[in-house]
């Protein structure tokens, strides 16, 4: 399982289209890991249930006070990035 970097690391970079790359990565990874899934599952072997697709976004809040402490799933203070990476 690939693993990226918090949501603040990305939004350093300032690049949209390399967050929409690693977000594509991510969609193609789950698919994948379901698709395998289903491959080796016995038919009609329902009892072992398939893994869940569920990927987690950044917080589109913006940090306003740092003692928040999740600070780093944001894309951090500046409206404007979050608005451009969002």
């Amino acid at each position: 399982v690939t693993v990226f970097p918090q949501s603040i690391s990305l939004a350093a970079t300032f690049n949209p289209g390399l967050l929409y790359n690693i977000s594509a990565a991510i969609g193609r990874e789950a698919r994948g890991l379901r698709n395998a899934f289903e491959q080796r599952r016995p038919q009609n072997n329902f009892s072992a249930p398939p893994p869940a697709l569920t990927c987690f976004s950044p917080q589109i809040n913006i940090v306003r006070d740092p003692r928040w402490g999740r600070a780093q799933e944001t894309y951090g203070e500046s409206p404007h990035l979050t608005g451009v990476l969002a």
